[in-house]
């Protein structure tokens, strides 16, 4: 299996070919070793007796690996990077090779504000993470979650709670519309003239607006009295509908829902707080006068210990049969210790300042606590180099496996470097042909900025007629020729997909009418 190059272009190509990130990834494997060791693999996580360790990977191979564990067991899997940066291009990687659609595959981001800082989250992070955790809940397909170590370290809203405030509604039945209007604004929705962005909410006489964090488009409901007539999505940016539906579910907006039976609880705890700090009054009432209300505040998530006296850490919602798969134990550690220094210098800071703030404690997990955590779920860890020695305790609760991976450099250099006009891949098609004739299976793909558009690489014997633009390669009439591709080979493209042959240059896949009813349609390169 290979590393993909991340900046890679190839001059020669045509424009139409070319893109900024184009890249070429060979999956390469012997068939019979490669399907001992991944079964060996897939069953020890099956069973759960011990840690899995795989070293000698990175990059996409990590994510390739965990696409076919999942394949292979259709179990949850959550995997925990070291930074942002790093999840999303895992979470790419996944996609790249994610090939059913119906997969729930998402990042769950950790909230990019320093510790105990009143600001207000983004609302499209906080619209991200709502999803993820009703995702892990009540998704009938077991998802994929990519995650960081800061995410983790967060103490996050009860369970219960989005259990509880989640609101099915069906067009045709009747639902109370002042309560409805009531419920979003204790979740955390903001009241606006026009609907435009996750957690807004609109009431136009018998139409409510909500832009809810299940659905990429926000719903318009259409009440006659108290019965909704229609549930439609509708584009934020045009206002027109784009699709209707029988049924929507709403959920909280923000990570705290404020139940108006509680409120004199939550208030009673937030007053005992601030008398431990010896908060000012001034500051106390910006805090308390919103909750009286009903409402949250820019912030209110880090007082969120507070709202609930007992919190759930993300392992909580994740389903017992969930696979954890640790992106480097260092870097982990090295991420989470960055991050309670982090911590414990903002609360200090706070508390020097007379701003009302909670224990960490309180509002954290420890690195410890979550390490501990990840090895009861017998974790999938990923490790560049192999650790030799150690504790026979550590070597005994994991089996290690390594990996074989061929560097892509040398066919990216013959293919920069390649100075004909003409078979523009043949470097690529003989180190492919290579490869088969030592016994290898070959995968080959290139990621595309269209995603309905597919791409392939054939070089199977099999001959029909096919037109070429030889205008792509030099300047020319079109002509027929007949090329190697089989229709196995085509399986799958739709029109506008790009095709390499190896002899003839590249183009884009186009059917024609063929003349003749025996002979097979005309494909345009």
């Amino acid at each position: 299996m290979n590393r993909r190059p991340e900046h890679y272009e190839c001059p020669a190509l045509p424009t139409e070919l070319r893109w900024r990130k184009l890249c070429f990834i060979t999956l390469f494997m012997v068939q019979n070793q490669a399907i001992n060791s991944l079964k060996l693999l897939t069953d020890l996580i099956a069973h759960r007796n011990r840690s899995a360790e795989c070293y000698g990977m990175n990059g996409s191979e990590r994510a390739y690996l965990i696409w076919r564990i999942y394949r292979e067991l259709r179990i949850p899997i959550f995997v925990v990077a070291p930074s942002g940066k790093a999840a999303q291009s895992i979470l790419e990687d996944l996609r790249f090779f994610q090939d059913a659609a119906d997969v729930p595959l998402f990042l769950f981001p950790s909230y990019n504000i320093l510790p105990f800082k009143f600001l207000a989250y983004h609302n499209e992070t906080a619209a991200r993470r709502i999803y993820g955790l009703y995702q892990l809940l009540e998704s009938k397909t077991p998802p994929i979650v990519v995650s960081t170590v800061a995410a983790l370290l967060q103490k996050i809203i009860p369970k219960q709670e989005i259990i509880n405030y989640a609101e099915l509604i069906v067009a045709g039945e009747e639902i109370e519309r002042d309560d409805l209007i009531e419920k979003l604004v204790s979740g955390g929705y903001a009241h606006a003239s026009i609907v435009e962005e996750p957690g807004d909410f609109c009431v136009r006489g018998g139409i409510v607006d909500i832009y809810c964090p299940l659905y990429n488009d926000p719903l318009r409901i259409e009440f006659f009295g108290d019965t909704v007539e229609s549930i439609r999505l509708f584009s934020a940016a045009s206002q027109r509908t784009l699709q209707s539906i029988d049924e929507a579910v709403v959920l909280p907006a923000r990570e705290v829902v404020l139940n108006k039976a509680l409120l004199s609880q939550v208030i009673s705890r937030i007053r005992s707080r601030a008398s431990e700090l010896e908060i000012p009054l001034t500051e106390i009432r910006k805090i308390v006068e919103p909750i009286k209300l009903g409402q949250g505040f820019p912030g209110i998530e880090s007082l969120i210990p507070l709202i609930y006296p007992e919190l759930d850490p993300v392992f909580d919602y994740m389903p017992d049969d969930s696979l954890v798969v640790s992106i480097g134990d260092e870097d982990l550690e090295r991420a989470a210790k960055d991050s309670e220094n982090h911590i414990a210098e903002n609360y200090k800071a706070i508390c020097q300042a007379q701003k009302m703030c909670v224990e960490p404690s309180s509002l954290y997990l420890s690195w410890s606590e979550i390490k501990d955590r990840i090895a009861q779920n017998k974790p999938l860890v990923f490790k560049m180099l192999e650790v030799r020695g150690g504790a026979e305790q550590n070597r005994a609760d994991r089996m290690q496996f390594k990996a074989a991976i061929d560097d892509t450099t040398d066919i990216s250099l013959r293919l920069k470097n390649y100075q004909e006009k003409e078979n523009l891949l043949k470097p690529l098609a003989d180190w492919i042909d290579e490869k088969r004739l030592k016994g290898f299976n070959a995968r080959n793909s290139v990621p595309n900025p269209d995603p309905g558009r597919k791409i392939k690489i054939s070089a199977d014997p099999i001959w029909f007629p096919v037109q070429i633009r030889r205008d792509l390669c030099k300047r020319g009439n079109r002509t027929e020729y007949l090329i190697p591709v089989s229709w196995a080979a085509l399986n799958g493209l739709c029109l506008g997909s790009g095709i390499f042959s190896h002899y003839y240059g590249s183009g884009n896949f186009r059917v024609k009418p063929s003349p003749q009813k025996t002979n097979p349609p005309l494909t345009s390169i």
